[in-house]
């Protein structure tokens, strides 16, 4: 992320590089956590009468 003062104003810009890395390891966190569930959900299931 990157800032310049332009008068009064403030202007950021983002930077993509860093938000690629970020958005990767939350696809790898959120894949770990529905592993995660599905082992979960299995355990848990109520077998068909």
């Amino acid at each position: 992320m990157g800032a310049e003062k332009v008068g009064r104003e403030q202007r950021y810009r983002l930077e993509p590089a860093p938000l690629a890395d970020a958005s990767a390891w939350l696809t790898s966190v959120g894949a770990a956590w529905d592993r995660r569930l599905a082992r979960l959900a299995e355990g848990t299931a109520r077998p068909t009468p």
